[in-house]
């Protein structure tokens, strides 16, 4: 006898994050971003993990593993990202953290994902700045370069959001 599918649909797990004092923010606004799926699960997994129960999320870890109560710091933040960069086999000189930043939107405007849509996830304040990675984006989409990790990215998204596949295969 044929399985039934079940009519019941799960919601995704979602988040509103309050960011306080950013790079272009003071704190005084009330700044939100917002998460859905698996990295509301990965965030929950770390704050429990951490056992944070208030104050930065991301925060420094000591050489013996004990936890910082501060944040971490942008360069901290950057030598993270070049360290995970050169586990992939790329050279680390030639990425930043600032480009995943610039990246995202770069990407956003090869799916024509609508700019001010794009700018309040990348918290791009300047129209100007944003669109200078639009006004770059072929007339047709293509393919994107995709590291190792790509792969886990791609996981349990809609299929009209999963990165096209490596085009040197």
């Amino acid at each position: 006898m044929p399985r039934r599918r079940s009519s019941k649909r799960t919601a995704l797990p979602s988040l509103a994050i309050h960011l306080g004092r950013t790079k272009t923010a003071s704190g005084e606004q009330d700044e939100v971003v917002y998460l859905t799926g698996r990295p509301v699960e990965a965030l929950h997994a770390w704050i429990a993990a951490a056992r944070i129960d208030k104050g930065s999320v991301f925060r420094g870890i000591g050489r013996w593993g004990t936890l910082s109560r501060r944040a971490l710091d942008p360069q901290s933040i950057s030598a993270i990202f070049k360290q995970r960069v050169e586990m992939t086999g790329l050279d680390p000189a030639e990425f930043s953290a600032h480009g995943l930043r610039s990246g995202y939107l770069t990407e956003a405007a090869n799916r024509r994902i609508p700019l001010v849509e794009a700018m309040e996830q990348s918290r791009h304040r300047s129209l100007q700045q944003a669109s200078s990675y639009y006004n770059g984006a072929p007339a047709e989409p293509r393919g994107c370069y995709r590291t190792k990790y790509s792969a886990i990215t791609n996981r349990g998204v809609h299929p009209a959001r999963r990165f096209p596949e490596p085009l040197d295969r």
